[in-house]
């Protein structure tokens, strides 16, 4: 049978390299955005791009590895807020650690009793690209009068803000980067924790599940970040989806000091919640959790390996 070979020209593809063993090729189109982004002092931020892909509309791109597109990213940003915002029995007032697209903050403020949702990013060049490119991953979020954007490190502030939130959402760029590296620790983990008011709950993204487990299984981050998650909250529960552009699994991790996150799945139908609450979800329905929070034997063995 005739094999059926394909040429790649550097023009007409993106190779996301996002791991050093595996990478993906995506056929793209336009360039809609391209910058080097820099600090106030004019050292550099970030190389952002928006570029769009045949296969998945707009992809925003970070340092050159994928971070959300339009096809898809429904899958990464419910999974990271709606399972915390569904904890939480009345969540008012929310911070957002990163978020840069504003697809986080949409997935927050469809909550109706949310009064204020602080968005902090560390790249003010990024969030206005994703204003003026990607409206169709933050709806006008930005616009919301319940959401409150500041541009500031956001490691910074969690380490001398007193305020306190009911909800809080990681939504910083991988632990694998310099940029976010120093947030996924236990010595920042306590300060969130400290800033969350009673019943309130905390999650986060924490990387790729498939390089980090199965085929690299010295790999600190993920078992770091969850370990370290456990040394600081009395509940904490991991869960992960598969994420078409990513070609790779994904992690998230939700804590919480006075709610073990386990009620979601027991106790609560998360389709009957969405509809009392008039959500609008596009792919976090019961299943999704349920399939979401089962761990396979070797992913819970290597979270809990020592």
């Amino acid at each position: 049978m005739a094999v059926k070979k394909f040429c790649f020209p550097e023009d007409e593809w993106f190779r996301d390299a996002y791991s050093e063993k595996v990478n993906t090729m995506h056929r793209r189109g336009k360039t809609l955005f391209s910058a080097r982004t820099k600090f106030q002092d004019g050292t550099k931020l970030q190389d952002v791009k928006i570029i769009e892909f045949e296969n998945y509309g707009k992809v925003l791109v970070l340092d050159g590895i994928i971070q959300s597109s339009a096809g898809d990213e429904a899958i990464y940003h419910e999974l990271l807020v709606q399972p915390a915002m569904f904890l939480n029995p009345f969540p008012e007032d929310v911070l957002i650690l990163g978020g840069g697209e504003g697809a986080t903050s949409r997935e927050v403020l469809k909550h109706k009793n949310v009064k204020k949702a602080v968005m902090i990013d560390i790249d003010g060049e990024l969030v206005e690209a994703c204003k003026s490119h990607l409206k169709e991953m933050h709806q006008g979020a930005f616009d919301d009068p319940r959401h409150e954007l500041r541009i500031a490190d956001a490691i910074d502030y969690v380490k001398k803000t007193d305020e306190k939130y009911d909800v809080i959402i990681g939504d910083l760029v991988d632990p694998k980067s310099e940029l976010a590296r120093l947030f996924y620790t236990e010595c920042m983990f306590k300060k969130v924790s400290g800033m969350l008011k009673q019943y309130g709950v905390f999650a986060t993204q924490s990387s790729d599940v498939t390089n980090n487990s199965l085929a690299q299984k010295d790999n600190q981050y993920l078992s770091g970040t969850y370990q370290s998650l456990k040394k600081v909250f009395k509940n904490v529960n991991f869960y992960y989806e598969y994420i078409p552009s990513f070609s790779d699994y994904w992690s998230w991790i939700i804590c919480s000091n006075d709610i073990s996150p386990e009620r979601l799945g027991k106790t609560m139908d998360i389709d009957e919640r969405a509809e009392k609450l008039g959500i609008d979800l596009k792919y976090y329905n019961s299943n999704t959790h349920q399939r979401a929070f089962s761990l396979s034997k070797n992913i819970a063995d290597f979270l809990t390996e020592k």
